[in-house]
């Protein structure tokens, strides 16, 4: 899972079987290879489905049928763009044959959709209160109700509950559904396809990552730590604070923003050989590609690039990155596709394309 977020689920009221008439496309690779799953954007195969720009404010905008919102597929070579659901949303996943959408569905309400990745029928699996939490990962997807957590898996494509789970503090999605509560000691995990849940840790924490047998997540004093699952032994990575950080297993490696000294980081994620990126401004919007990070300065108004060893550090582009809403990460609103940075424009919430070889700069939502 690449992102976790608090802006939906507090009382999950049911998995409904409703279904609505969307769009039907030809095309699309059910089987094609996934790059950047769960976010604005995300390519499968040859397609690109990317959002057309960032929830508009006003629910009667968010129900409307305006393409603002709205989620649209391409090409991986820029042609063919279409409309691809009747929904606007938050977020997109795809697995397999079926793209699932994080969409607002009243003031208080939001609902995760499933549709097919050429359009066609959609369907509403959960709907739920706007207060908490969803996850979204390769084996199913989740989101937080009143004691409990309903579950949506991809297996079999059914769902199951977790049962006396009070206040959930996160959802987090990987091999294992991981999640913690405010109101009891511990991260707990669980398989997707059910079972008793298992204690991991005997503290709560934000979860940052799961790499093999390892739990990263950051404590109430925003220290770095490592809970080895296999060994249940622990270890504190960082000795300094970090407001907001992202996790890439890929490349061994943390990038992360602390608010305490102003300063943006990259390391390995044992904590070693951190390196100064930058400092004197918040960086708020930023993303970790397959090998480089990219981070927005707002004083600039620019998007520079780095890689993980700190070095070649270069401005890409000229525009700014808009951040996430709540407590989202920093890469709510940055998608890494290939070659091409998908994000929605600070100035006017369109979703825009830099080209991160050449700085090339595209309004998708005119162009």
């Amino acid at each position: 899972m690449k992102k976790t977020t608090l802006i939906l689920a507090a009382a999950l009221l049911c998995v409904c079987l409703l279904t609505g008439c969307g769009y039907s496309l030809e095309g699309g690779q059910p089987d094609g290879e996934v790059v950047s799953n769960d976010g604005i954007a995300l390519r499968q195969g040859d397609y690109i489905y990317y959002i057309n720009g960032s929830m508009p404010t006003l629910l009667s905008d968010a129900l409307s049928g305006s393409d603002q919102a709205a989620v649209f597929r391409m090409k991986a070579d820029g042609t063919e763009k279409q409309r691809l659901s009747t929904k606007k949303t938050y977020a997109i996943y795809v697995h397999g044959e079926y793209l699932y959408l994080l969409s607002p569905v009243s003031a208080d309400r939001l609902a995760i959709y499933e549709i097919s990745i050429n359009g066609g029928m959609e369907r509403e699996i959960i709907k739920f209160e706007n207060t908490g939490y969803y996850a979204f990962s390769d084996y199913g997807v989740a989101a937080e109700m009143k004691n409990s957590v309903l579950v949506y898996s991809f297996a079999g494509r059914k769902s199951w509950r977790i049962n006396d789970v009070e206040d959930v503090s996160q959802l987090y999605g990987a091999d294992r559904l991981y999640y913690y509560s405010s109101r009891k000691a511990g991260i707990m995990a669980v398989d997707w396809n059910g079972g008793e849940p298992e204690q991991i840790t005997s503290r709560n924490g934000r979860i940052k990552g799961v790499k093999g047998s390892n739990l990263y997540y950051i404590k109430d004093d925003e220290k770095l730590t490592c809970h080895d699952m296999s060994t249940g032994e622990e270890s504190f990575l960082t000795a300094s604070k970090y407001k907001t950080m992202l996790f890439s297993a890929q490349n061994n490696a943390i990038a992360a923003y602390s608010e305490e000294k102003t300063a943006f980081y990259i390391m390995h994620l044992d904590g070693s050989k951190r390196i100064q990126i930058d400092s004197g401004e918040a960086v708020t919007a930023y993303a970790v590609g397959s090998d480089r990070v990219y981070y927005c300065k707002n004083s600039e108004g620019a998007i520079y690039e780095v890689d993980y060893d700190g070095n070649n550090k270069k401005k890409i582009a000229d525009i700014s990155a808009l951040n996430g809403p709540g407590t989202t990460d920093p890469d709510y609103y940055m998608d890494i596709v290939d070659k091409k940075l998908f994000l929605f424009d600070r100035s006017d919430a369109t979703v825009y394309t830099v080209d991160t070889e050449n700085g090339e700069v595209k309004n998708l939502a005119k162009d």
